[in-house]
């Protein structure tokens, strides 16, 4: 029973040394006590003044002190059954003060927490309100209705508004499904109170579903759920809408679903700019063949002028487009991101290289970068580090990483996938721009490392290190690279070598005439007669363009937060530049692994037994010379690393 006197220790030590004013709180006491006071099996939990001292930190302006108190304060309470009142209040103010810390999707899952596990709690109410209003500004509208309708008790005449909001935001379909999954009223003691308040509340999305059947041209169904409306127990809203249906005042919607794009077309980028456009015609084309929805590209140049964008956004969300693709550069979309009206309107940029990290993990920022630089390397290291660890059950592995962010993520992604299993770990950092890598490649093989992952560098280097490996002390050894060494000019320039074995993580297999990049090169020579050779700028606006086709509605209604929501639902899509998953989450967009095996200039599928089978031999190809070389290099530095403190980040 020792944990809980150590998470009682803690609320102790949070609430003395995380107090206002306090200056130091010092450790928490030990588990003996005071001196005499003998042992100490468990620790009382803290009173209900405890949440006071939460209060007091929220009303400081210590917002995340304040959540990590109260977060303590439940973990305490949460297992006693007749605390369950001061767990729920303590939960409460944890979702306010990670609310007020700017972390709204911590905070609404806080307040789902309550729902789920304190259901008669008296903070249930005001936590069904404020989880309604956090889903609605995170572009969750469906979430935030479900759980309107799921406690009618709930809704006020202000929840009632919030929840025509979020009926406004939803599609037709999505506005269906709600309505055929609503919950009945919990007990039967609450029917006759709460029935006609659930009436009133269903009534605002069947008159949103009459009025979005009515613009898509269905007006039969359109006239049912309006004549539903008006028998029941709306309010006057409500009954307007339905009212307008059933008199023919709301017109059906008649022509293309509006396509926004931010490209340049004049100034340094002009070129880019036109090759994204082929690329989205290409998938417009395609879309429009196979029977999709009509689409009209309203274009927009954004020129060389980052301050431009915010208003050519506005612009656009004025016309009302159903997403944008663009801009071109990562700036350009930081800008458009928070220029929007409606955080919900989708942005898809084909070419930027930084998502927008942070913003989009903590609000409702839908905003994407599909070529994001960090995720193509990281997500390869990891799955390729599983692949050695798991799959082929590599021993010792090393590590050479370029001294730059991408080497160093790359390094460490590696480090993740590969686990506990895999062995000791050596790392060395080489710098990209070097001709010669002597020095980190004989450190790194005097420890006689069964595989050795190269994490960053461009094409170059990667040419100009991968033959160094052998002559400088890494022979006999697994070599493993990310998607730089299935880039067309390595795989074509790289000599093969009698003593490495090259395994490449990518995401993008070049040479395979099966591929998506394979296809798109055949229609896009075919459209445009020219070679594309490994411009792969117009497979990005045809991934960009493609994605978003799939996230379109069947109804020519445009709905922009359903486009968002579809568009993060989507998942294995196969397009030109790899098969892709969005991660709403992180603001780009996955590509799965492939694992192939760098031989004779060409790429192949690994398979597992032949990588092993290759490692149990592989000893015997050093000479004794060389292997008395490497233990008296790995001895000098055993030597050098006790006698020296190295700084900085370090795999």
């Amino acid at each position: 029973m020792a944990w809980p006197f150590a998470v009682a220790a803690l609320v102790a030590w949070l609430m003395g040394g995380c107090a206002p004013g306090a200056v130091g709180g010092g450790p928490p006491p030990g588990p003996s006590g005071p001196a005499g006071a003998g042992p100490r099996a468990e620790a009382a939990p803290p009173p209900a003044g405890s949440l006071e001292r939460v209060d007091r930190l929220l009303a400081a302006g210590r917002a995340d002190s304040a959540a990590l108190l109260a977060d303590s304060l439940y973990f305490v309470w949460r297992p006693h059954p007749d605390m369950a009142d001061r767990a729920a209040s303590a939960l409460w103010r944890e979702a306010g003060a990670l609310q007020r810390a700017g972390r709204p999707r911590a905070a609404a899952a806080r307040l789902r927490e309550i729902l789920g596990r304190y259901p008669r709690a008296h903070e249930t109410r005001d936590a069904v309100r404020l989880l309604a209003a956090l889903d609605v500004d995170l572009v969750r509208d469906p979430s935030a209705a479900a759980v309107l309708l799921a406690h009618p008790d709930a809704v006020d005449d202000a929840a009632r508004k919030l929840l025509r909001t979020a009926a406004g935001h939803m599609s037709g379909a999505e506005l269906e499904s709600i309505l055929e999954g609503g919950r009945p009223v919990r007990t039967a003691e609450d029917a006759g109170r709460a029935t006609p308040g659930r009436e009133r509340d269903r009534a605002v999305l069947l008159a949103a579903l009459a009025r979005d059947l009515a613009r898509s041209g269905r007006t039969d169904s359109a006239g049912r759920v309006a004549a539903a409306v008006l028998r029941g127990s709306a309010d006057s809203p409500e009954r307007d809408v339905a009212s307008a249906v059933q008199e023919g005042r709301i017109a059906a919607v008649h022509g293309p679903l509006l396509l926004g794009a931010l490209f340049t077309t004049s100034g340094r980028f002009a070129a880019v700019g036109g090759w994204l456009r082929e690329g989205v015609d290409l998938a417009l084309e395609e879309a429009s063949a196979s029977g999709g929805p009509e689409v009209q590209v309203e274009s927009l140049d954004e020129g060389d002028d980052p301050a431009v964008v915010p208003g050519l956004v506005q612009r656009l969300e004025g016309a009302g487009v159903v997403a944008i693709l663009g801009p071109v550069r990562s700036r350009a979309l930081a800008a458009a991101a928070a220029a929007r009206r409606d955080p919900g309107l989708l942005l898809l940029s084909p070419t930027a290289t930084d998502a927008l990290r942070g913003s989009n993990g903590g609000s409702g920022l839908d905003a994407y970068a599909l070529w994001d630089r960090t995720r193509r390397q990281v997500d390869a290291a990891r799955d390729l580090g599983r692949w050695m660890g798991s799959t082929v059950r590599l021993g010792v592995s090393a590590t050479l990483y370029a001294r730059d962010p991408e080497g160093i993520e790359a390094a460490l992604a590696y480090r993740a996938g590969l686990g506990a299993g895999a062995g000791t770990v050596a790392s060395e950092a080489f710098d990209p721009d070097s001709t010669t890598f002597r020095g980190p490649i004989a450190r790194v093989g005097a420890f006689e490392p069964r595989g050795v992952f190269v994490a960053g560098g461009g094409p170059s280097t990667i040419l100009q290190l991968a033959p160094q490996l052998s002559y400088f002390g890494a022979r006999d050894v697994l070599v493993a690279g990310g998607p730089t060494w299935a880039q067309p000019e390595v795989v074509r320039r790289l000599e093969p070598s009698p003593t490495q074995e090259r395994i490449v993580a990518t995401f993008l297999d070049w040479t395979d005439r099966e591929s998506g990049w394979s296809r798109f090169r055949a229609a896009y020579e075919t459209k445009y007669h020219k070679s594309l050779g490994n411009n792969v700028v117009p497979a990005l606006g045809y991934d960009a363009a493609k994605l978003v086709l799939a996230a379109l509605p069947d109804e020519p209604v445009p709905h922009p937060r359903a486009t968002a929501r579809a568009l993060a639902r989507l998942t294995r899509l196969e397009g030109a530049t790899g098969t892709l998953t969005p991660d709403a989450t992180a603001g780009t967009v996955a590509r799965a692994t492939l694992i192939r095996r760098l031989d004779e200039r060409r790429l192949a599928p690994a398979d597992p037994d032949s990588v092993r089978a290759w490692l149990d031999r592989s000893g015997f190809l050093e000479a004794a010379g060389l292997r008395r070389q490497r233990a008296a290099a790995r001895e000098a530095v055993r030597r050098f690393a006790a006698d020296t403190t190295r700084g900085g980040r370090r795999p």
